[in-house]
């Protein structure tokens, strides 16, 4: 992994990146990273968006200690803290490592979107 800072960023997306421990952690040290930038700077906050729709083991990185402290100070400002949600995405059309064809199905995913009602 990269121990080159993030470039500032508006919106910081990580979509279906959380396939083990190790790069849930990664994500959840970046998002931590660009939000406490933002808010060092004197910035607009760092929005956040974190798809997940294979929720494999060990891959909370909410669960992190950095993460937990930083929904508690977000709990403090009276922000709202960084979760997930769970949607369903019905009709989703696509294919995967095994799969040849396309195919049309609904899939549960785990969402975490932060800064866009703030």
């Amino acid at each position: 992994f990269s121990s080159d800072p993030l470039p500032e960023c508006d919106i910081l997306v990580a979509a279906d990146t959380l396939y083990n421990s190790d790069l849930a952690k990664q994500v959840g040290h970046r998002l931590h990273e660009a939000i406490i930038r933002s808010f060092e700077d004197g910035q607009t906050p760092t929005q956040i968006i974190v798809t997940d729709s294979q929720k494999f083991h060990g891959t909370n990185f909410l669960e992190e200690q950095e993460m937990i402290e930083l929904n508690a100070i977000f709990q403090e400002g009276k922000w709202k803290p960084l979760h997930w949600e769970l949607e369903t995405l019905t009709n989703f059309c696509g294919s995967g490592v095994l799969i040849d064809d396309d195919q049309t199905y609904d899939v549960d995913v785990r969402v975490i979107r932060w800064g866009w009602d703030e």
